[in-house]
């Protein structure tokens, strides 16, 4: 497409642009929900097309992570886990008939343990899956910004003060 000079259009935008792009959809879809968390839609790109239904993709992954925990006697920890966010709401049960024609996506996960950490098992998901030919949830989203690229200043500045203070956000 390049030689007959046809472009994506996040190659015509520069990367103020596209960072630009998304602070603007981040802004214009960010609602604050009655129980005071934060939702913000998914930034979708305009020229591909939403991932295929990936169900079997993630049913395969499930099954394969069951088999492994239940061999491992790690299966009701993993599970324990998904009661958790159910519990804090973080995530929530969908009701596949109300689905009806609706398009979606189901996110693969794995589990990672660690012997050693305070969070033996967690699950990590995986938007890079897909089908054959097909493309990913990654791949159909915008990038955003490089938000790697403010580690060093950040860390320089961390210097600066006599004290460094640092907390975990999660509980507050």
């Amino acid at each position: 497409m390049d030689a007959i000079g046809i472009k994506d259009r996040a190659e015509k935008q520069s990367k103020m642009e596209q960072e630009e792009a998304a602070r603007q959809h981040f802004l214009k879809t960010l609602k604050r929900l009655p129980k005071g968390r934060y939702e913000v839609s998914l930034p979708w790109l305009e020229v591909l097309q939403p991932p295929a239904n990936n169900r079997i993709i993630a049913e395969g992954r499930l099954r394969r992570t069951i088999k492994t925990l239940q061999s491992q006697n790690l299966l009701r920890d993993y599970e324990d886990v998904f009661h958790e966010w159910l519990k804090e709401e973080i995530i929530e049960p969908v009701n596949i008939s109300r689905l009806g024609d609706l398009l979606c996506t189901y996110l693969p996960h794995r589990a990672v343990i660690k012997e050693n950490s305070t969070t033996k098992i967690r699950p990590v998901f995986d938007a890079s899956a897909k089908q054959k030919n097909g493309s990913s949830l990654n791949s159909c989203l915008e990038k955003g910004p490089n938000l790697v690229e403010l580690i060093p200043s950040i860390l320089n500045r961390f210097r600066l003060g006599t004290f460094g203070v640092i907390a975990d956000i999660k509980k507050a």
